[in-house]
């Protein structure tokens, strides 16, 4: 009989004990979906402008790129055309004894390139070359000035000033470079 009610408290013991209902547990589970969706939800987001902010760093490196070379060509060259609408510029480049067409176009910044004997030969060029500049979307515009003769009215140097705007989604970043012409024997001006 001892044993029994030994048997009979143990078991006692053992059913009292609490568990979690039903309604607790789907409860819990609920939390926790709630807590995952979200955490998912904002890792997304993050990773998405993550992803944004890689392409808008590679196009500006590019864009940047681009200006610096546009700059190296302009410091050794001379104004021949530039477009009604600044979207084109034309230049003659004594270094390279070539005329070079810079233009905004499609969303690229181009480069045509054609060898020339002379600043006149660029006048109404036929070019051979037609490299694109630039990643992503990009827009710009060129402001020139031809360097003007030493005695006549006005003699200067001229210069070239490019703006550029890369655009990346709802971002858009705005970059310029000035570059002054260095064709001092065109312009018989001296330093």
């Amino acid at each position: 009989m001892k044993n029994l009610m030994r048997i009979q408290k143990e078991k006692n013991k053992y059913t009292k004990r609490k568990a979690f209902t039903l309604v607790e547990v789907i409860v819990a589970m609920f939390i926790f979906v709630l807590v995952i969706s979200g955490s998912t939800i904002v890792f997304a987001n993050t990773f998405k402008a993550y992803q944004s902010s890689k392409h808008m760093q590679e196009s500006l490196e590019n864009a940047q790129y681009a200006l610096s070379l546009l700059s190296k060509t302009f410091r050794t060259s001379s104004v021949v055309d530039v477009a009604g609408d600044k979207s084109s510029v034309t230049v003659f480049n004594y270094s390279r004894n070539e005329c070079v067409k810079y233009s905004f176009s499609g969303g690229t910044l181009q480069q045509e390139t054609s060898g020339a004997l002379g600043i006149s030969a660029c006048a109404g060029m036929t070019f051979t070359t037609n490299d694109v500049m630039t990643s992503g979307n990009v827009t710009g515009k060129f402001y020139a000035s031809k360097s003007v003769k030493k005695g006549s009215p006005g003699a200067k140097v001229g210069m070239i000033t490019v703006t550029m705007t890369i655009i990346s989604g709802n971002s858009k970043i705005n970059i310029q470079t000035s570059s002054s012409l260095r064709d001092y024997g065109v312009s018989d001006i001296t330093l």
